[in-house]
């Protein structure tokens, strides 16, 4: 588990990365499941995931309702 804090006008979506970084350096990333909420489903959060050798679990919510949908037509295929 791992938090920091960000600057007032800041956001989650543009701090991700950054811990993500972080937790790379000190080792703590390569192997390890990250699970993030909806927010984690931005491109570039789940990008840096992989980049570091660590797997997703991601939260869909409805939006984007198209991912949405197809995650969830795949269940329906299992």
């Amino acid at each position: 588990m791992a938090q920091f804090s960000v600057p007032q006008k800041s956001d989650g979506i543009t701090a991700t990365p950054h811990l993500l970084d972080m937790l790379a350096a000190a080792g703590q990333l390569e192997g390890a499941l990250v699970s993030i909420d909806a927010m984690g489903c931005q491109v570039e959060i789940a990008d840096r995931i992989i980049d570091h050798e660590a797997d997703y679990l991601l939260a869909l919510n409805g939006n984007p309702l198209v991912l949405h949908s197809l995650v969830t037509g795949l269940a329906f295929l299992a």
